[in-house]
């Protein structure tokens, strides 16, 4: 219980503040009418219950600006300067409070394609936990970045294949994974492509590749999946891969072989991959133009077929390589 000092006062009339809403408070009053301690009337009481607080409802409560990880909600503005609450949640066990002091408010850490359900009350006084009720309940989903659709390979020759997909203004680009069929994804040659087609060069005549490509939405967010597609080059007739140069591997087989190149200039990059398209050894060399080589120690590689791949900033192409 809550007992006030006397209070003193000149008059008939005296406003009482600081009160708490919902409460019932007693009053006693008497009239001084001497100045020593007799001259005091007997206590008149009196008994009065405050009443609740108006705290207004949030109205209007909408979500807008959805992406994989964020939103933005906002309402109707009511009583400006008064605190809110905005939870949000979702029968898979995610739930948060999020304390604001003005709107719209930035709510973020969700999972793409997950609903979630989001409602806001205000805060009238929190330490005599007086709040209006709960809006009405909005429901969002976080934006999934679609799937790649309609992949072909549309233009195959003995030493390229040319893919194209279905568009989407949704993209911001695309990433392509490839490998000769089966191959182990997180291995294999990649890009990044800004429009919906891409040729891969320098690939071996009559031999299958497997394609993934798959949509970028945004820094770090990519599709679910991959869209695979697999094409097999046709057989070479005769066309050189590369008109500007040549690369020999001696001896081949071999077990420990050496990989020539000539025709080439600058940065020259080998690299010796398995069947399953992962590169087991790598070497960048610094080419004149004239018989440029590097050493391949091959004898700790498993028996087999592998292929070497030659890139520079004038040509790329692939031989053959034979392990005993």
């Amino acid at each position: 219980d809550y007992v006030s000092p006397d209070i003193v006062v000149e008059g008939n009339e005296y406003t009482f503040d600081g009160l708490q809403p919902i409460t019932r408070y007693s009053v006693r009053v008497r009239q001084n009418c001497a100045a020593d301690e007799l001259g005091y009337s007997v206590w008149a009481y009196y008994h009065f219950v405050t009443d609740s607080m108006l705290c207004r409802t949030p109205l209007g409560l909408a979500v807008s600006n959805v992406t994989n990880i964020s939103a933005t909600v906002d309402w109707a503005s009511v009583d400006e300067g008064t605190p809110w609450q905005v939870h949000v949640w979702n029968t898979s066990g995610f739930d948060s409070m999020v304390y604001a002091s003005a709107h719209p408010v930035a709510l973020s850490g969700f999972m793409a394609g997950v609903t979630y359900n989001v409602a806001a009350r205000s805060v009238c006084d929190e330490e005599f936990d007086v709040y209006s009720t709960w809006s009405d309940t909005v429901q969002f989903t976080a934006v999934t970045c679609p799937n790649v659709a309609g992949v072909v390979a549309d233009q195959v020759t003995g030493s390229s294949v040319s893919l194209k997909w279905n568009d989407n203004p949704d993209a911001e680009g695309w990433q392509i994974e490839y490998g000769f069929s089966g191959f182990e994804q997180g291995y294999g040659s990649t890009a990044t492509v800004s429009s919906n087609s891409y040729t891969a060069t320098g690939l071996i005549s009559e031999t299958s590749y497997d394609f993934y490509v798959r949509t970028m939405c945004g820094e770090g967010w990519y599709s679910e999946n991959w869209t695979m597609v697999t094409a097999t080059t046709i057989e070479s007739v005769g066309i050189a891969e590369s008109q500007r140069g040549t690369c020999t591997i001696i001896p081949n087989p071999a077990s420990s072989t050496v990989i020539r190149v000539d025709g080439l200039r600058g940065e020259v990059r080998l690299a010796v991959i398995d069947a399953k398209g992962r590169i087991v050894d790598s070497e960048i060399i610094e080419c004149s133009g004239d018989d440029c080589a590097a050493t391949f120690d091959v004898e700790n590689l498993e028996s087999g077929a592998y292929f070497v791949r030659v890139t520079s900033k004038d040509a790329q192409f692939v031989r053959k390589l034979i392990v005993r």
